[in-house]
């Protein structure tokens, strides 16, 4: 699930999605047993940093050009 969860973020950079909107695009017959069953997913992606999860709990990737931006700051560039 988690492959489907980060394919859904990529498609969108930038866009942000709650828990709730993950859990029914991807699965809307289990959304309809458990209309956050995507959110363990979403915790342990963010938490290995790959998507971001802003104050307001909704998840999102960068553009590649935000990742670019961020790396050439890191390097010092």
């Amino acid at each position: 699930m988690e492959a489907d969860v980060l394919q859904l973020l990529s498609r969108s950079p930038g866009t942000k999605f709650s828990a709730k909107e993950v859990s029914k695009i991807i699965d809307r017959k289990q959304y309809r047993e458990n209309h956050s069953w995507a959110r363990p997913f979403l915790e342990r992606l963010a938490r290995e940093k790959q998507i971001l999860k802003d104050t307001d709990g909704r998840y999102f990737c960068r553009s590649a050009e935000e990742e670019k931006k961020e790396k050439a700051e890191r390097s010092g560039g």
